[in-house]
């Protein structure tokens, strides 16, 4: 009941009146903290109301507001995504804040990049995905840029706002290495290109099962497939693996077969 009442509230607010509580960060962080506090009243996890992301949860905190539960923030942009989105793609959200997008991106997608340089936009966006058991959204603290460089970017007292900026401001400011979208894929695609494959299958083999493997997506099981990359080991360690991945795998499951052994 608080909690339709808050929203409510917030709701018939005039803009006005808004736009002034937003200019004194005073008043503007002490209302949404009350905003927070008396939405999560009964529940902690709050779904959204409407449009193309109902029925996503929110991790209602003071960087919620009344439009992200209403699923009305940016809804032109969600309607273009939900739209859009084919499934299975791979999903790069820029800026991505709270992460309401990249929800959104994650019902469809087989992975979503979420690129958020600001530590308190991360963590919310991490509270988020967890919500929703959303196990394909990976954070990204790089911030993205047209060019790889060093720059300043500015941290708000809020979950959005955050961004590049070239002097400084009122708000304090960390020193980060921007890169491109472009070197981010690329160096995706040659971690993919140059990685060792665990397939199950090679598991099954050497441990020497004979049962059908069935992956059940629906579930938080892992991934069937997994990418084993040493190349950074190798460029800045000069570590290279002696043994192959198979006589590898193999010696550890025999190892682990006498431990368990004389275990017993």
């Amino acid at each position: 009941m608080l909690r339709q009442l808050s929203v409510l509230a917030a709701r018939t607010i005039p803009v006005s009146a808004k736009n002034w509580i937003h200019r004194n960060r005073t008043l503007d962080n002490a209302s949404r903290k009350v905003f927070a506090f008396l939405c999560k009243a009964s529940d902690e996890n709050v779904a959204i109301e409407g449009g193309p992301m109902r029925g996503i949860k929110l991790r209602m905190s003071e960087h919620v507001s009344h439009a992200h539960i209403g699923g009305t923030y940016e809804l032109e942009t969600q309607q273009a995504i939900d739209k859009l989105l084919v499934p299975g793609s791979v999903c790069y959200d820029l800026g991505a804040s709270i992460g309401y997008f990249s929800l959104l991106m994650a019902r469809k997608a087989r992975q979503v990049y979420a690129f958020e340089p600001a530590p308190h936009a991360a963590a919310e966006l991490v509270r988020h995905a967890a919500a929703n058991g959303f196990q394909n959204i990976t954070v990204e603290p790089s911030p993205v840029s047209d060019q790889r460089r060093r720059v300043k970017f500015c941290l708000t007292d809020v979950a959005y706002g955050s961004s590049i900026v070239e002097e400084e401001n009122q708000w304090p400011s960390i020193d980060l290495t921007a890169i491109t979208l472009d070197e981010f894929v690329e160096t995706l695609e040659r971690i993919v290109k140059g990685a060792s494959v665990v397939d199950p299958a090679l598991i099954q083999e050497l441990v020497g099962h004979r049962g059908q493997i069935v992956w059940d997506s629906s579930r938080p099981d892992g991934q069937p497939t997994r990418y084993l990359d040493v190349s950074r080991a190798r460029d800045w360690l000069g570590f290279e693996a002696g043994t192959p991945l198979r006589a590898g795998l193999r010696s550890t499951i025999e190892s682990f077969r006498n431990e368990t052994s004389n275990v017993a």
